[in-house]
């Protein structure tokens, strides 16, 4: 039996919000996200877009199955201080580490 896609739609509210919506297993799931300049630069040394980090976040949160765990609306640097290997994961997914 094939695993359904996870399809992940972002779109920016202002600078630093973010609406996400992510379809995965048949069902859809919004999120409200902050962003900030400091944590996006934190994580990404601006390497990549905000959104293109957005999406591997919530790539992560779905394969590990933290999706769930999520409120509806929440600033992305409280992920790092839930789940302590996130920072870590996200930097090794981008090639930083």
């Amino acid at each position: 039996m094939k695993k359904e896609q996870t399809i992940i739609k972002i779109r920016r509210k202002n600078c630093c919000d973010y609406w996400i919506v992510v379809y995965d297993s048949g069902s859809e799931k919004k999120f409200k996200v902050t962003l900030t300049d400091v944590y996006y630069n934190r994580l990404t040394g601006g390497k990549i877009l905000k959104e293109d980090l957005l999406e591997n976040c919530f790539n992560y949160f779905v394969e590990n199955d933290i999706l769930g765990n999520l409120n509806k609306k929440f600033a992305l640097r409280k992920i790092g201080e839930r789940f302590p290997d996130f920072e870590k994961d996200m930097s090794n997914s981008i090639g930083l580490s």
